[in-house]
């Protein structure tokens, strides 16, 4: 007759426990209605029961997925021995099939509640085990479990042991924006924490945890961090009963100086939507991958954030990495062959990073591939701006002199941390195809040069 579901005759009972309490009611779940001579079903959101109908019984008890999160609904299956038809199950296993979940201990245990039916119907439609689903569950390890008989009861039951481990939920994120300060000089503001800066960041997405996790928690803390990070960026919610209604948290504004930082979060447990959002932050080193944790109560979730899912198609701004690593992109190169020996033109426009700070240049040299493009006092002028207050540099450009070959045009802005070259009247060995342009500065203040490169493609 196949394996057609036969709905419990008997609720599901869930029962939720501590070492020193059981509570017979949580208010998300489902519990045993009295119903005359038997219990009516309930539907539960957690867990449910049904017989499998038919004659040819699952050959062990099992669950799937085998290796389940913290988000998953796990179902499972296992023979009970075939009967002409659920009552007579029900009869003889001593009562109807029931699951109680023990949280404070992690296990499962799926008993027949009595009593047993007096007398059962003498129709022919078998049932030779039973399948159902239970959870999601809190991380952690677990039993699933039925006993035998039990000792001085009249319930035989199935007997069986199932062990499984539940791990973290991934946290998906499905957007991601970060956006850098438009100057990455005084930071951290004077008096205030290292956090405190000019850089924002927000994403948005889903996770596994439910209202059980906001009632239980205290607070909902979200980290980040990257390689090259001095320090992750920690930010903690509270929860109270202004911030969190009908299942919804929303963070509680926080007054605080108009320096300071904003942020806020979002989730609903029923949707198990959320949305981050953090501005007046200092990302220094922030990189892809981006590590996220949210954490709310004993619920932990992780996720690693690409490329692909950080500011779309845009890369991550390199201004992030200025103080922490040397750094060169490209984002358009273009290659002009000319109709004459010696009248082919290279521009280049994009993005660096100086680890150190910058000082004066003695000399510097491009490279389209291993062929060198010289910046030398000899050949042309470094012209620098500084700030008034300062008297750092914030750029630095070159030119050629008249005359000379090839016509170098540079200018670095390190505060918007760009950069642009065009060079004419040259000879390029390459001029399609991959190869790279690097950067090689010879700074006569730096404990190191500035030596980067990066791969491009040539049309």
């Amino acid at each position: 007759m196949g394996s057609t579901k036969r709905a419990v005759s008997a609720a599901i009972f869930i029962l939720f426990l501590s070492t020193s309490l059981r509570a017979t009611t949580v208010s998300d779940d489902s519990f045993a209605i009295p119903g005359g001579d038997s219990y009516v079903a309930v539907k539960s959101q957690l867990s449910e029961v049904f017989w499998i109908g038919g004659e040819s019984a699952p050959t062990q008890w099992s669950i799937s997925p085998e290796t389940p999160t913290a988000g998953d609904v796990i179902h499972f299956s296992g023979p009970t021995g075939v009967y002409s038809n659920a009552c007579f199950a029900s009869g003889a296993l001593g009562g109807s099939p029931t699951l109680t979940i023990d949280r404070g201990n992690k296990t499962i245990e799926l008993w027949f509640h009595p009593p047993a039916p007096g007398a059962c119907l003498t129709y022919y439609d078998p049932v030779c085990g039973l399948e159902g689903s239970f959870g999601p569950l809190e991380p952690g390890e677990w039993m699933f479990f039925g006993h035998g008989q039990i000792p001085g009861g009249k319930n035989n039951g199935v007997a069986f042991l199932v062990p499984l481990t539940v791990d973290v939920a991934p946290a998906g994120v499905r957007k991601c924006s970060v956006k850098a300060g438009k100057s990455r000089k005084g930071e951290p503001a004077r008096g205030l924490p290292d956090f405190v800066g000019r850089d924002s960041i927000s994403f948005s997405g889903l996770l596994d945890a439910g209202i059980r996790d906001l009632v239980n928690a205290d607070v909902i803390a979200v980290t980040i961090d990257s390689d090259y990070m001095p320090q992750p960026l920690p930010c903690v919610f509270a929860i109270n009963d202004g911030s969190l209604k009908n299942g919804k948290y929303r963070s509680s504004r926080i007054k605080a100086g108009k320096n300071y930082p904003k942020l806020s979060f979002k989730f609903d447990a029923g949707k198990h939507k959320f949305a981050f959002a953090a501005r007046k932050v200092d990302l220094s080193g922030l990189n892809c991958p981006i590590s996220v944790t949210v954490e709310i109560g004993n619920y932990v979730a992780y996720v690693e954030l690409d490329e692909d899912i950080v500011n779309g198609k845009k890369p991550i701004p390199i201004q992030f990495m200025v103080g922490v690593k040397d750094r060169l992109g490209v984002d358009k190169i273009k290659v002009k062959a000319g109709k004459k020996a010696g009248a082919d033109s290279l521009a280049v426009k994009g993005g660096f990073s100086l680890k150190d700070e910058p000082s004066e240049i003695t000399s510097m040299t491009l490279f389209l591939g291993d062929q060198p493009f010289d910046l030398t006092d000899d050949a042309g002028t470094f012209t620098y701006k500084r700030n008034s207050k300062t008297s750092e540099i914030t750029s630095v450009a070159y030119k050629t002199k008249r005359g000379e070959t090839p016509q170098i045009k540079a200018r670095l802005d390190f505060v918007k941390c760009s950069y642009s070259v065009l060079i004419k009247k040259t000879e390029l060995e390459t001029t399609f195809g991959q190869t790279t342009f690097g950067v090689l500065i010879d700074m006569s203040l730096s404990d190191s040069d500035y030596n980067e490169s990066a791969e491009v493609d040539l049309d």
